[in-house]
């Protein structure tokens, strides 16, 4: 139920997880135990308490500029590689999937001002998604604790893109906000109401599904890929080698991936 809903793929190394995400879903929910909370949904049709219950399983870690290969490579040959493409239009679109609470978005925003000042003056537009509401949600407010935001960025950063609120958590500065639309999205649907782009990134999901379900995916984020110009970004322990819809780029410890035309 949970691989065809939202494509996460479980097996019995994966029990813990059930115990201890689903048990306080269960105990809130009346139930004694996890198991007999996922044998009532087992015997009911799909509805609310069945979306809890696959969000609580849905791994949901992240952090402001994860993975600094990823942004320099972005910063040194992604985003250059765009704006060359771009410059006659002046019209930027970028795509963050399964983007959880946000800071994989606020960071490639963050970049695109820090590094890319020329952009100030076009329509960049990046929209950013999950299958998850609560964390879109958190995303959407864009605040988060002292932790949260010191987990990847220089106070410098704080201190320039975030203002602190009455109870002391960092709110996104509105000049970050404006550039990103927030939205839920579920990868296992049809996906027919969303744009190509010029980039799209689906970093650290797709470890997580079967390989068929991972061919699913792809074949749907190749249709949303605008041409052969545009750029696919995966985490760093995925790879899309031999696949036909994709042609593998790699630059030092940087690899990205280009669309094919079929």
């Amino acid at each position: 139920m949970v691989r065809d809903s939202v494509g996460l793929a479980l097996d019995e190394t994966k029990e813990y997880l059930l115990d201890s995400r689903l048990m306080p879903l269960a105990r809130a929910n009346g139930y004694p135990s996890y198991v007999s909370f996922i044998q009532h949904l087992n015997v009911t049709p799909i509805g609310a308490l069945h979306w809890q219950a696959f969000e609580a399983l849905l791994t949901n870690e992240t952090m402001f500029f994860r993975d600094e290969h990823f942004f320099a490579g972005l910063k040194d040959t992604i985003i250059p590689s765009l704006v060359e493409k771009k410059r006659s239009l002046k019209k930027l679109s970028i795509w963050c999937t399964s983007v959880s609470t946000g800071q994989e978005a606020y960071s490639l925003a963050i970049l695109l001002k820090e590094s890319f000042p020329e952009l100030n003056t076009w329509d960049v537009q990046i929209d950013a998604s999950d299958v998850c509401k609560d964390a879109i949600a958190k995303a959407k407010a864009g605040t988060y604790n002292a932790v949260e935001v010191k987990r990847g960025l220089s106070e410098v950063l704080i201190q320039k893109y975030f203002n602190i609120d009455s109870v002391g958590n960092y709110v996104v500065d509105p000049s970050l906000q404006k550039m990103i639309q927030f939205f839920n999205v579920n990868l296992m649907a049809t996906l027919d109401d969303i744009k190509t782009f010029d980039l799209i990134l689906i970093r650290n999901v797709m470890i997580y599904f079967l390989p068929e379900t991972k061919q699913a995916v792809l074949k749907k984020i190749h249709g949303k890929l605008l041409d052969d110009e545009s750029f696919l970004m995966l985490g760093a322990a995925e790879s899309l080698i031999g696949d036909p819809h994709f042609t593998p780029h790699r630059v030092g410890k940087f690899s990205f991936y280009k669309k094919k035309s079929l």
